[in-house]
Formats: structure tokens, C-alpha cells, sequence
């Protein structure tokens, strides 16, 4: 019997991989939730899926933190928070190593020689399962660890709505419960409230991250500067954003220094328009698309070139901002000191 089912197996492999769950999941970078998330923010490069799941992250998890309910549900936020970031980290790492360079150049950091000259890895990098070889199963971590934060948030706030307790049976029970909801206000407008921060500092952290060009000076101006006739400030070389990039940063002025009312009609519905906080995010996605597409490249840490990243300035603002409310959630239901290990590794 054993026998038999061992022959089938390529079989049964390859008729299962007919369906598009499993090519998904067996042939594409991330496997199925990579690809579902491609409907919504897209990624290529092992970089860019680090920047999407730090996205994804930094929104979920003061989301989690905000809305815990009690003392446990607070250090199991915490928790869950921490464990993702963990993951997150790890993979973040791991993609900086044994990759390619713009020139197409492979990189990969080997482990020492021995004292005959020989290497015991066999040329392989030490620790392979931090390096951009081992992307598959560290990204596989990433996603069980969100998901676990993912359900985490939804659970806290189902706790807070306590949809399932509604008396639907008569006016007094539905006042009653919704008197109930109403208690649940605050905590709820506050998660809000974190969800909005979080926009502001992702939107903010892609505005600081696009790409720029240098506009050179007239030769007239040139020429004037060369004279003494023009203050050398007046000829220096500009840089300035094109595209979706000078569209998201005109919007961030309009908001933070000019005060324009931004009202953008629907398309699809004159009477209704879309919100300032949802515009931002939309040219935000157009900015990630737009620079993804044209696969532009800039210095890396490492003196090496890389793919154009979007969570650099902000990824120091967004840890700061989810260490805090892992902070204040562990204060507002007296667990300060269970969740401050957790806390600290965002420190």
C-alpha cells in the first residue's frame, strides 16, 4: 500500500498543482498570500515583500494593542506583537545577504577558511537560514506570525463591538445593548485614532523616500554665478520629485502648511467623496507602484545597490509609535510589567 501511494505521488502532485491555490502557493515568490496581497499593494523583490509586510504590521499591530480589553488580552497583544516583529526582523536580514547587485552580480557573505585553506561549508554561506536563500521559508514565518497578530486584533475588537450579545428581540434589549456599545466608545475611537497616526507616518515615510532628480541651472545663471553677479544658493543644483511623487508631496503641503479643503468627488457617486486620509493613502500606492515599475536602485548600507524601499525614515517612527502603545496598553489595564519584555524588543 505504501508502495503504491509513493508511485501516485507525482500524480496526485501534479493534478493538485493544476488548481491555482496550489501553483500558487508551489511556483510564486511568497506563495498564495503573497499573491492575494499583490491585489492590493504589489511586491517583486525580496525587499519590497519585507516593506509590505512591515506595512501590514505597522497597522495591525496598535490596532491589537489599543483595542485589548482586559489585563491578558493586553500581554497577549504584546505577545503577538512581539513574536511578528521577531519574524519580521529575521527576514529583514536575511534579504540583505546572498543577492544581486544592479549589475546582476551575486553577493553572499562565506564563512572563514580553515587553516588548510578549505572551507567546512563547502563554500556556502554560514547560517544559510539568515540569508536571502532560506526567503520562502523566513516569509512563511512572517505571515503565520501576522496572522496570529491579525486575528489577535480582530478578536479584541469583536470583544468591544460584543456584535453577538445584541437583544434583537425588543426596543428596551437593543437600547440596552447599544448603551453598552456606547461604553465601548472611547477605546474604539482610539483605535481609529492609532489607525490614522499609523497613515500619517506611512504616508510621510514614502513622501521621504521618493526618488528625486536634480534640475540643473540655466547657462545664463551659470554664467552669472561665475561673474559674482549671483549669490551661489541661487545656482545650486535642485532636486525635485516628478510624478506620483510631486503629487503626494503637493497634498502633504496642502495639509500641513497651506490648509487647501481637499474634497474629491466619486466617481461613482456625485453626493459622497473621497477623504483627505484616503486620498493620501491612494497616491501613496501609486508612488510604491510607480517606483516598483521603474525598478529604480539606490546605495544600500552595504556600499551595494538595492531596490528602491519605502519603509526607511519611517520605519524608526512606526517602531517608536507601536512601542509606546504596547507601553500604554499594558498601563491602562495594570499590566506594566507583563508586557514590558515584549514591549522592549520595539525599543
Amino acid at each position: 500500500m505504501i508502495d503504491r501511494l509513493i508511485f501516485m505521488a507525482p500524480a496526485i502532485f501534479l493534478g493538485l498543482s493544476a488548481c491555482d491555490v496550489v501553483r500558487d502557493e508551489i511556483y510564486s515568490p511568497g506563495g498564495y498570500v503573497a499573491v492575494q496581497a499583490d491585489r492590493y499593494q504589489k511586491a517583486v523583490t525580496p525587499a519590497q515583500h519585507v516593506d509590505r509586510y512591515r506595512t501590514f504590521f505597522f497597522f495591525a499591530a496598535p490596532l491589537a494593542l489599543t483595542a485589548a480589553y482586559d489585563a491578558e488580552s493586553a500581554q497577549d497583544a504584546a505577545e503577538d506583537v512581539r513574536e511578528a516583529w521577531e519574524a519580521l526582523e529575521a527576514l529583514a536580514v536575511a534579504v540583505q545577504n546572498c543577492g544581486y547587485d544592479s549589475a546582476g552580480l551575486e553577493f553572499c557573505t562565506y564563512p572563514p577558511m580553515d587553516a588548510d585553506g578549505e572551507n567546512d561549508a563547502g563554500g556556502l554561506p554560514a547560517n544559510i537560514e539568515r540569508t536571502s536563500l532560506s526567503f520562502e521559508t523566513l516569509s512563511l514565518e512572517v505571515q503565520r506570525e501576522l496572522g496570529d497578530l491579525s486575528y489577535r486584533m480582530t478578536e479584541n475588537i469583536g470583544v468591544r463591538l460584543d456584535i453577538d450579545s445584541f437583544d434583537l428581540e425588543s426596543i428596551t434589549g437593543l437600547l440596552g445593548s447599544i448603551f453598552e456599545l456606547r461604553d465601548q466608545a472611547p477605546a474604539l475611537r482610539k483605535a481609529a485614532a492609532t489607525f490614522r497616526d499609523m497613515t500619517h507616518i506611512f504616508v510621510r515615510s514614502v513622501a521621504h523616500a521618493c526618488p528625486v532628480t536634480k534640475s540643473t541651472p540655466t547657462l545664463m545663471a551659470q554664467l552669472q554665478f561665475l561673474e559674482g553677479t549671483t549669490a551661489p544658493q541661487t545656482v545650486t543644483t535642485q532636486r525635485v520629485a516628478k510624478g506620483a511623487c510631486a503629487d503626494l508631496r503637493e497634498q502633504l503641503k496642502d495639509f500641513y502648511v497651506d490648509g487647501t479643503t481637499y474634497w474629491q468627488p466619486s466617481l461613482d457617486d456625485g453626493a459622497s467623496g473621497e477623504r483627505r486620509l484616503k486620498r493620501l493613502l491612494s497616491l501613496t500606492r501609486k508612488v510604491i507602484e510607480e517606483n516598483r515599475e521603474i525598478g529604480r536602485v539606490e546605495l544600500g548600507a552595504n556600499g551595494r545597490t538595492t531596490t528602491w524601499r519605502y519603509w526607511t525614515e519611517g520605519t524608526a517612527w512606526a517602531r517608536s509609535y507601536v512601542h509606546q502603545q504596547c507601553l500604554d496598553a499594558g498601563a491602562r489595564h495594570g499590566a506594566q510589567k507583563q508586557v514590558k519584555e515584549d514591549c522592549g524588543e520595539l525599543d
